[in-house]
Formats: C-alpha cells, structure tokens, sequence
C-alpha cells in the first residue's frame, strides 16, 4: 500500500491563540520516509498528528489514503488482560510463535505474553504497546514520544 500524506495550506490555531500555531503549511510526506519531528515543548507536535488523526479542526486540505495510528495509547485500567490478549485484539488469527518472535525482537521473554498487562513494568508495557503498533501492516504509526534532556528542567 503506498500513499503519501499532502497538506496543503494548513492553517491551525486553538481558540485561546492570537497568532496561529501553524500557518499556510504546505508539504508532502512520502509513507516510506522514516521521519522524526523534534522541538521543544508547545511547539505543536502532538497537536499536528491530532490533526493528521482528524481530532482537531484546521483550515486547508490534508489528503492521504493511510490509515493513521496513536501510539501511545493505553488499554483501559480495570480491565485484566494478559499481554497476548492485547497483542490479538487487532490481531485474532496471529500465531503465537509470531508474538514470540516479536518479544525476542524487543528483548522480552515470551512469558510475558501470560502476564497481566497492567502488572508489567512501564518498559514492558511500552514495548507491547510498540508491537501492537508495528503488527498492523496497513496503519501509519504517529509516535508520540516525550524526550527530555537530563540537564533541562521541565
């Protein structure tokens, strides 16, 4: 499935703004290019993949075909499932060799697929999280990751 995602003329600004956080954008991404958008805090990161997600409001066009995907989004809480239950809610009919051979690729024992979810560490749970995320072959991942500068204060 190749696509591209065109935004053309992209204008966004949140009710409280006086000047627009982006405006007249213009670009064209290409679904193969492995891309990073990195700046500092409020400078419209998350706010631009809402966008792409259709969750907020903008003036101009966005076309794609992709299907686009959050990452990362968490299983609700109360809720006890294992973490190959978590793995299979998008994917029911993969095996479970093929869960295996994801974990080992994430450097976690295939043990963790029996666990609950909400009882692994916060690494693990990021890392089931990424395989659900890279399990579906037809979606777009927009990764949403916070990295911070051990010498700068937040």
């Amino acid at each position: 499935m190749a696509g591209n995602i065109l935004i053309s003329n992209m204008t966004f600004k949140y009710p409280s703004m006086i000047h627009p956080l982006f405006e007249n954008i213009t670009v064209n991404i290409n679904e193969n290019w492995k891309l990073g958008l990195l700046g500092r805090n409020g400078r419209g990161k998350t706010t631009l993949l809402k966008i792409l997600l259709g969750e907020l409001d903008y003036k101009g066009t966005i076309q794609s075909s992709l299907t686009f995907k959050y990452f990362p989004v968490y299983p609700e809480t109360g809720i006890e499932l294992t973490a190959e239950e978590i793995l299979r809610k998008e994917n029911p009919m993969i095996e479970r060799w093929e869960l295996e051979l994801e974990l080992s690729y994430m450097e976690l024992p295939a043990e963790v697929l029996d666990r609950n979810f909400h009882v692994l560490s916060g690494g693990e749970q990021t890392k089931i999280l990424l395989i659900k995320l890279f399990l579906n072959e037809d979606a777009f991942p927009l990764i949403d990751a916070c990295l911070q500068d051990q010498g700068e204060s937040q």
